[in-house]
């Protein structure tokens, strides 16, 4: 099947609001969030010019094509150094619901209180906590970040995080 033009922009209007909102609840910023759905189009369209098949679900196609995208925008901001900056101070927001410290010391304490304490540790621990909770970092990929053996960033979390919940449930 050749794909014309029209059929593009039919399918650009049937699923640019839904993909769009996807890539942005993923990477929570707007200008890469614009920059991941353009290019994704763009390899859309590259891809129609030259497909012989057709496409059943678009929606579905680009969604699946998104994910791809978002795996190589995470990684290569993986390869970025971690760096701590004022716009972290809501570290404590992209923590999961399920974890432990969140339960136990959230309500206890502001955001910028936490943020405070996390700031008296070494470099080190703090990026470790970013990268753990701000970036959703696997212990082998930090590992790999900070050419640490898992086991070492494993015991720096989890003692970082014991300290904290100590100095926060006095």
């Amino acid at each position: 099947m050749r794909y014309t033009p029209e059929d593009f922009e039919t399918i650009y209007r049937a699923t640019v609001t839904q993909v769009s909102k996807h890539v942005f609840f993923k990477v929570q910023n707007l200008q890469d969030a614009q920059d991941l759905v353009q290019d994704l189009y763009y390899d859309l369209y590259k891809h129609m010019t030259t497909c012989t098949e057709k496409i059943d679900n678009p929606q579905a196609y680009l969604l699946q094509m998104a994910n791809h995208e978002l795996t190589n925008y995470y990684r290569d901001k993986l390869r970025r150094p971690v760096t701590l900056i004022d716009d972290e101070l809501n570290l404590m927001e992209s923590i999961p619901d399920d974890f432990e410290l969140e339960t136990e010391v959230l309500d206890k304490i502001t955001s910028e209180t936490l943020w405070s304490e996390i700031d008296k540790y070494p470099e080190l621990e703090k990026s470790l906590l970013v990268a753990r909770f701000k970036y959703e970092k696997s212990f082998i990929e930090m590992s790999k970040i900070y050419d640490l053996p898992e086991t070492t960033i494993k015991s720096k979390v989890y003692k970082t995080l014991e300290d904290l919940k100590k100095r926060f449930n006095k």
